[in-house]
């Protein structure tokens, strides 16, 4: 397993995939990650990545599922992930770039901020 050293200039994410899709979710707004058996709380409001990231869900698998708790959230909310890479990954914050204009009128009525690369692979934030 590979551990990454922050800097204040970082970006600490948690990577997991959406079909071929890389996507990030930023360790600080994060309270935990537990299985889908562990969630036994009816008030936690859980969601599936792709419905809140609004992808149709055609086609979408989801093999080993976690849940992601957020942080700071009215009502407690968990966001369903596939495959999460538990240890984070740090993103320099100069290297994360604005959704091109073309794409930011529909990633308004998603979670979807920014994209970086990491390894020659685009992750969306």
């Amino acid at each position: 397993m590979k551990q990454s050293h922050v800097s204040v200039s970082d970006l600490s994410i948690l990577l997991f995939r959406l079909n071929v899709h890389l996507f990030g979710i930023d360790t600080q707004a994060i309270a935990g990650l537990q299985t889908m058996e562990e969630i036994s709380d009816d008030s936690i409001t859980v969601l599936k990545v792709h419905a809140l990231l609004q992808i149709p869900d055609d086609g979408i698998i989801y093999k080993s599922p976690k849940v992601v708790l957020l942080r700071e959230t009215t009502p407690p909310t968990g966001i369903i992930v596939d495959e999460p890479e538990v240890i984070s990954h740090a993103v320099a914050v100069k290297t994360i770039q604005a959704l091109p204009s073309l794409v930011q009128p529909f990633a308004k009525q998603s979670a979807v901020w920014g994209s970086c690369i990491v390894d020659n692979e685009v992750i969306l934030l």
